[in-house]
């Protein structure tokens, strides 16, 4: 196997766990995943001869491009849900306060 194939298949197994973490809300896990998998990016493309695998390393990095625009819209939703919950949480907080000073 190849380094950009052995790569992708790295990359396969870090977006399953990323999604994981995002459906758990595991942020601090969340972290490191995208920290290791940077670091694992980073020795990569350092290690790589981008003139021989350009159509590929492109691919891969669209695709890497793509999921994360994917994983933020889901970040996203979550964050726009948990707020809502916060407001409702808040109103009811506040109902009961005030019933409590008739």
């Amino acid at each position: 196997m190849d380094k950009i194939s052995e790569l992708d298949s790295v990359l396969t197994a870090f977006s399953k766990e990323i999604q994981l973490a995002l459906a758990n809300s595991d942020w601090s896990g969340l972290e490191a995943l995208l920290s290791r998998r940077q670091k694992i990016l980073e020795v990569f493309f350092q290690g790589i001869e981008a003139e021989n695998n350009k159509p590929a390393i492109k691919a891969l990095i669209m695709r890497v491009q793509d999921e994360d625009k994917r994983f933020l819209q889901n970040l996203q939703e979550q964050k726009k849900q948990t707020k809502e919950q916060l407001r409702t949480l808040r109103q009811g907080q506040e109902s009961v306060k005030a019933y409590n000073d008739v």
